[in-house]
């Protein structure tokens, strides 16, 4: 007898469908400083560089979002001459990094930590001399990883701990990452380094992001 009725219900009342809505949406500026790896490179340009990146992403179900980054950097330095030391010349370096990345995400509190990995392209260019035929360029694929954690401003951190985030609420980002840049790839040889350049780094950034 409870079989039977157990039936009838569930066929008079079929299961709803399974909606997804996707998250909030957030745009944000970050200010990143960056080591970059190849030996060639920083012996005419320096190691570090630091610069800002706009990036903006939007929520997926299941504690996912995935974001979206453009940056641009340029840097300027001296050509060495031919018995090595410095005074061969002003040169300039400039690149602008591309990523698309996929964050999980774990609220824990006041804070909210996420881990993510996604592709990556850099567009650079290199102009070793004043003529512009002394001008090299190339976009690199690669990849990039990165781990962080987030947290609205603002607020008292009780308040933060006790309430949900607010839909339109600014948070400060904290994030450490790796880009991956592929070392050869059709490129040019390069006026300042050998063909190969190399442009990964490992990476650091904090930002200000507003949720929609």
């Amino acid at each position: 007898m409870i079989g039977l009725l157990l039936v009838t219900m569930a066929q008079a009342a079929p299961p709803a469908p399974l909606v997804v809505a996707p998250g909030p949406a957030h745009l944000g500026l970050r200010a990143v400083g960056e080591a970059l790896r190849d030996g060639d490179v920083t012996r005419v340009y320096g190691n570090g560089t630091l610069s800002g990146e706009v990036y903006a992403g939007v929520g997926l179900p299941w504690q996912l979002e995935v974001e979206f980054s453009a940056g641009y950097r340029r840097r300027s330095g001296t050509l060495a001459t031919e018995g090595g030391g410095a005074g061969g010349g002003s040169t300039w370096l400039w690149y602008a990094p591309v990523s698309a990345v996929v964050h999980g995400t774990l609220p824990a509190g006041a804070v909210t930590l996420f881990a993510g990995a996604g592709p990556s392209m850099v567009l650079w260019a290199e102009q070793p001399g004043a003529a512009a035929s002394d001008r090299y360029q190339g976009t690199k694929p690669g990849a990039v990883m990165e781990i962080g954690v987030r947290t609205p401003l603002g607020r008292p951190l009780q308040d933060v701990q006790e309430m949900p985030p607010e839909p339109h609420a600014l948070e400060g980002v904290l994030t450490v990452g790796y880009r991956w840049s592929a070392q050869r790839h059709g490129d040019e040889c390069l006026g300042a380094s050998p063909c190969g350049i190399d442009l990964s780094a490992p990476r650091v950034s904090f930002g200000v992001q507003a949720r929609f």
